[in-house]
């Protein structure tokens, strides 16, 4: 009687197990658009956007009972302007390909509310040499999109929004549109 009952124990786990991860949200092959943003501080401005912004589809997994999606970034460019005082710096760069640490968008499914968190962040650090009587600078600090974990969402619908940080007299701003392909 004990190994009927185990069996059928042990079936009923597998078929929930199969059917959630029959259930695989759309997450869409990748995510392309436009950041922007700001840095204030100290009588320094900087402001920058990054356009063509590509991250791609990494992995999509059902693990601990929920789903998850991992995003990299293949390409975009961003294009700054940093000032303060007699300091002024201008340009562009291309981002290529970065690792996860650098940039990503990891979605997580919420197991106590209905939805998907989703977190996004790019850095990618790019001093350069600003007029003689400066040193080099970093625009933005390299931090060119950080998003909040609380964001809810359907996987594979637009991201959007904004967020403002303020810090030790620094205010940096955001704000991302990103479009499903």
């Amino acid at each position: 009687m004990r190994t009927g009952v185990l069996l059928a124990v042990l079936t009923a786990l597998a078929l929930a197990a199969s059917a959630a991860a029959a259930d695989r949200p759309p997450f869409a092959r990748s995510y392309a658009g436009t950041v922007t943003g700001t840095l204030r501080a100290n009588g320094r401005v900087d402001t920058w956007r990054v356009e063509g912004l590509t991250f791609a589809l990494q992995s999509a997994r059902f693990a601990r009972g929920r789903w998850g999606g991992t995003y990299l970034v293949t390409g975009g460019r961003v294009a700054f302007s940093s000032s303060g005082g007699s300091c002024t710096a201008t340009g562009s760069f291309a981002l290529g390909h970065l690792s996860w640490d650098a940039a990503s968008i990891s979605f997580v499914q919420n197991l106590r509310s209905t939805g998907y968190a989703y977190q996004a962040r790019l850095a990618k650090e790019h001093p350069v040499a600003s007029s003689p009587e400066c040193t080099d600078v970093s625009p933005g600090g390299g931090l060119w999109l950080l998003t909040d974990i609380g964001e809810r969402l359907v996987p594979g619908k637009r991201l959007s929004g904004h967020r403002t940080e303020s810090s030790h007299g620094a205010t940096r701003t955001w704000a991302w549109n990103l479009v499903p392909r």
